[in-house]
């Protein structure tokens, strides 16, 4: 497999965020939740593709094409 430099850099900085937190799973949701809301204005947010599961707690999204026999 080809060797990806931005890849791996990615993944150094995420290591690096997870050794500040003691690679504890709860402190780095904590973590990474505060980021997205420091960040919020800043953060893409566009519909899921349709049949794709929906986030807890989220109604499905009802179809609005009508099955005809």
């Amino acid at each position: 497999m080809k060797r990806d430099e931005a890849i791996e850099a990615i993944r150094a900085v995420r290591h690096q965020i997870s050794a500040e937190h003691h690679h504890d799973t709860r402190a780095l949701v904590r973590h990474y939740q505060e980021m997205e809301k420091d960040y919020a204005d800043q953060m893409l947010r566009e519909p899921a593709p349709a049949g794709k599961r929906q986030p807890r707690g989220e109604a499905p999204v009802e179809s609005t094409q009508s099955h005809q026999p």
